[in-house]
C-alpha cells in the first residue's frame, strides 16, 4: 500500500536512477530521505530543478515497500547566491561532505536540520566562508559525539578558563599543566576554539569574525586532525579546497 509523506529537505546529493531520473539525498527533519526523481535528467522535464543538489524544497513523495517517489515539489531556495560564488560554494562542499557521512551518528535530526539551515543561510551572508565552515565542523563534534573537553584540565581534572588544546588528549591543558605536556593550539587560539563552540548562531556577525578570524587557519587544521583522530575520517573536499588555495 502507497503512503504519502509531506517533507520539508535540503537535496545534498542525486545519483542516476534508470534512464531518466535520479535518486536524490534530501536532509529532512527525520534524518536522510532518498527518494527517486522521475524524468530530472530531461532538460524539459518540471522535475529537473528539483534534483539539484543545495536546493531546499517542500514535496510529497510515495512510499512503497521502502522505497521513496518524489510526486511534487517546489523549490523553497536554490542557494543561487551560493552556487554562483566561487568561495561560497567551494566552502560547501565540505559541510555537504560531511552531512552526508556523519548524519547517520546523529541522534536529534530536527536539531541538526535546523543546524544546517542556519549554517547555509549564513553561507549566503557577507562573512568570511572558510571561517563559517570551521564554525559547522567545530560545533559539528557535539551533534556526532567527539566534542572536545573544553571545560576541565584533562591532566589534573581542574575546572579552567584559560588553557592550551592537545588533539593527542582530545581537550584542554590548564596553565598549570601546559609546560608538563605538548599541545597544539595556544592559549589564545583555544579561547578562539571556545568561543566557535560556545557561540549561538544568530549572534555570529562581521564582529565575532573579527575575533576569531587571525587564529582561524590553526584552529581548522587542528578539527581536522580531531576528525582523523576520532572518526578516522579525512576530508577530501577539503585537501581539493587546500590544493585550490595554493595554487
Amino acid at each position: 500500500m502507497k503512503q504519502i509523506i509531506k517533507l520539508e529537505g535540503l537535496v545534498l546529493k542525486t545519483t542516476d536512477y534508470k534512464e531518466e531520473g535520479v535518486l536524490a539525498t534530501i536532509l529532512t527533519k527525520n534524518g536522510i530521505n532518498n527518494s527517486i526523481i522521475k524524468g530530472a535528467k530531461k532538460m524539459a522535464s518540471g522535475t529537473r530543478l528539483l534534483a539539484s543538489p543545495l536546493t531546499k524544497l517542500e514535496f510529497n513523495a510515495t512510499s512503497t515497500e521502502g522505497l521513496n517517489t518524489l510526486t511534487e515539489g517546489i523549490i523553497l531556495d536554490n542557494y543561487l547566491s551560493i552556487k554562483q560564488n566561487y568561495n561560497k560554494i567551494t566552502h560547501a562542499f565540505p559541510i555537504i561532505e560531511k552531512i552526508l557521512t556523519f548524519a547517520h551518528q546523529v541522534t536529534n535530526n530536527k536539531t541538526f536540520y535546523t543546524f544546517v539551515n542556519n549554517i547555509i543561510n549564513m553561507l549566503k551572508e557577507d562573512l568570511d566562508e572558510f571561517t563559517i565552515l570551521t564554525l559547522f565542523e567545530v560545533k559539528l563534534t557535539y551533534l556526532i559525539g567527539i566534542s572536545p573537553e573544553l571545560k576541565t584540565c584533562i591532566r589534573c581534572g581542574d575546572t579552567t578558563n584559560e588553557g592550551s588544546f592537545s588533539i593527542y588528549q582530545g581537550g584542554i591543558i590548564c596553565n598549570k599543566c601546559n609546560t608538563l605536556m605538548p599541545y597544539d593550539l595556544n592559549v589564545e587560539e583555544t579561547k578562539n576554539l571556545k568561543l566557535l563552540y560556545l557561540i549561538k548562531l544568530d549572534k555570529v556577525n562581521s564582529e565575532f569574525i573579527k575575533i576569531v578570524k587571525k587564529d582561524i587557519k590553526n584552529i581548522n587544521m587542528v578539527i581536522d586532525k580531531h576528525y582523523e583522530k576520532h572518526l578516522d575520517f579525512k576530508s577530501k573536499s577539503k585537501q581539493v579546497l587546500r590544493q585550490m588555495e595554493t595554487k
